[in-house]
């Protein structure tokens, strides 16, 4: 198979939801078809906006979903929402508008919403939310991310899907706040800097993001044909499940790039309602975020090419090689270290490890997470049967102007390993 992992770059082409990482479908379906045949479980540690669950279930594949951060939780079910309720969809949701517009009352005072907008648009975000519940469940409160890991999968379907919908509307919303960085959203200097929307606008965003999305949907209404899928929201190193139990894996774990994945999901974790310190405890606990938790013992590694990289680092002239470079890659390559274990352990021993990376470079020393990943799953008694490698031209370092001056040196190549 040659389809690349890539997602194509206009984002109106991209798969489901505009979240920037992560592969296709199309890729997904031509891995499980070429090296996961005859596997009925799968496995995705790190599944983010649910591409590898999607395509299982769609294929009728028992399917389970891990991630650490509760909105990709809710998106990724989200996404399973057949084809035929489309049509349904938009009527839901101008009868979810209806019940909002009767039930708005005044934000709360500690509103994560409130460092951005203003309270009237807080106020007809917050509406709609709880009319979804109105609407669509017996739940009068809206969900918030300490509860949402136990009540995401008892929740109707269709509350997830218009929870996206209104997660979209939020990032729209917000756009003003964008930088250069697509990952990170900017707080205004003052109160001032907030943001109006009216309610009108918002509802209009509302309504066309749940068109958008019903035009997007990919699972089959016929429920003969669909798999079962379920969706934990706990950290890839620690699974949930017996040592053997699945078939196979088919994931793609953060890459050494320092990409935070949680500021990334501000607009939404805001509308679930994370506090600060909530927010700050899920980056410190998801694998690559670029805070920086204690310093792991390097010598845990069992790959060597990671010990070489982390001394490159530590010993590099650069201004904060060792004082915060060399202990986040510490931090980083442990935790990745502890995730591929776990996905070693509940793998059933013939079951083929499917794992999409990608090298990054730190100044001009080469971070070859490809063969990190090799020699850290053989360590566990796995064994590298493919390597298909993909050139790669879209990648952050060429956001940053001072990482540019090393790009002459950099081939960053997108790999899918696969294991037995």
């Amino acid at each position: 198979m040659r389809t690349s992992p890539k997602q194509p770059q206009p984002r109106r082409r991209r798969d489901w939801y505009p979240y920037h990482a992560g592969y296709t479908q199309q890729f997904v379906d031509e891995v499980l078809a070429t090296f996961a045949a005859d596997a009925t479980s799968v496995l995705d540690p790190w599944n983010g906006s649910g591409t590898t669950t999607a395509v299982c279930f769609t294929k009728g594949l028992v399917t389970y979903g891990i991630d650490i951060n509760p909105a990709l939780t809710v998106i990724a079910r989200a996404r399973l929402t057949p084809q035929s309720v489309s049509e349904s969809l938009t009527p839901i949701g101008m009868e979810i508008v209806r019940a909002a517009r009767r039930s708005a009352r005044p934000p709360e005072p500690a509103d994560p919403l409130a460092a951005w907008l203003h309270a009237t648009s807080i106020s007809a975000l917050r509406a709609l939310q709880s009319a979804i519940h109105k609407v669509l469940s017996e739940i009068d409160d809206c969900l918030g991310p300490a509860a949402l890991g136990q009540q995401v999968m008892s929740a109707p379907l269709l509350v997830a899907f218009y929870y996206a919908a209104l997660f979209v509307t939020t990032r729209d919303l917000l756009e003003p706040f964008r930088t250069t960085n697509p990952t990170w959203l900017i707080y205004p200097r003052s109160s001032r800097g907030r943001l109006r929307p009216s309610e009108t606008r918002i509802v209009s965003t509302f309504m066309g993001r749940i068109r958008y999305f019903a035009g997007r949907l990919s699972v089959s209404g016929d429920r003969s044909h669909t798999g079962r899928a379920a969706f934990y929201t706990t950290s890839a190193t620690s699974l949930p499940f017996s040592s053997g139990e699945l078939d196979a894996v088919v994931t793609s774990p953060p890459y050494a790039t320092r990409i935070d994945y949680v500021m990334n999901t501000l607009p939404e974790l805001a509308i679930l309602g994370a506090a600060p310190a909530e927010i700050e405890a899920l980056r410190r606990c998801s694998t690559g975020s670029p805070v920086v938790e204690g310093i792991w013992d390097d010598l845990a590694l069992t790959s060597s090419k990671g010990r070489v990289v982390l001394d490159a680092i530590r010993h590099h002239s650069s201004k904060g090689s060792a004082s915060y470079y060399y202990p986040w890659m510490t931090n980083y390559l442990r935790g990745l270290q502890r995730g591929l274990s776990e996905v070693s352990r509940v793998v059933r021993e013939k079951g083929p490890i499917c794992v999409v990376v990608q090298d990054s470079y730190y100044k001009e020393v080469h971070i070859d997470l490809q063969r990190i990943v090799v020699e850290t799953l053989e360590s566990r008694g796995r064994r590298l049967t493919d390597r298909l490698d993909y050139g790669t031209k879209h990648h952050m370092a060429r956001m940053n102007p001072y990482a540019r001056r090393h790009l002459s040196v950099r081939n960053n190549v997108e790999s899918l390993l696969v294991f037995q």
